[in-house]
């Protein structure tokens, strides 16, 4: 089963532990964080995020507006749909789901997922 996450919480590595738990399981594991993020605090510093696979999580950097903002984070949605097509996932989390682009849910994919209740990717109805 192939997972994707998008978050700007597992920008910090140590953060990805239920990711690599996931990943343990035998679960494709891709998790879309913030290209660029700027800390909270007096002094926060930058941090540039590159794409790496490490124990079974991959981590695609996503270009963001509002880095550093987590109420007004907005994922750059070309390089979400991106995202999207390239690996087809059957399961989707967004935390928060505030911080996605409307246009996002316009899934690229011609099947329904498994479970889904009634709607197709797309905004069709099955």
């Amino acid at each position: 089963m192939r997972v994707l996450v998008i978050s700007h919480t597992y920008i910090t590595p140590a953060n990805r532990g239920k990711l690599r738990a996931l990943a343990a399981r035998g679960l494709d594991v891709t998790v879309g964080v913030p290209q660029r993020w700027r800390e909270e605090g007096v002094l926060g510093r930058t941090l540039e995020v590159a794409w790496e696979r490490q124990n079974g999580v991959e981590v695609f950097p996503v270009p963001v507006r509002h880095p550093g903002s987590p109420d007004v984070l907005r994922f750059g949605g070309r390089a979400l749909l991106s995202l999207l097509r390239d690996k087809r996932p059957d399961l989707i989390q967004v935390a928060p789901p505030c911080s996605l682009h409307i246009r996002t849910w316009r899934c690229p994919c011609r099947r329904s997922p498994a479970g889904a209740s009634g709607a197709r990717c797309g905004g069709s109805r099955a």
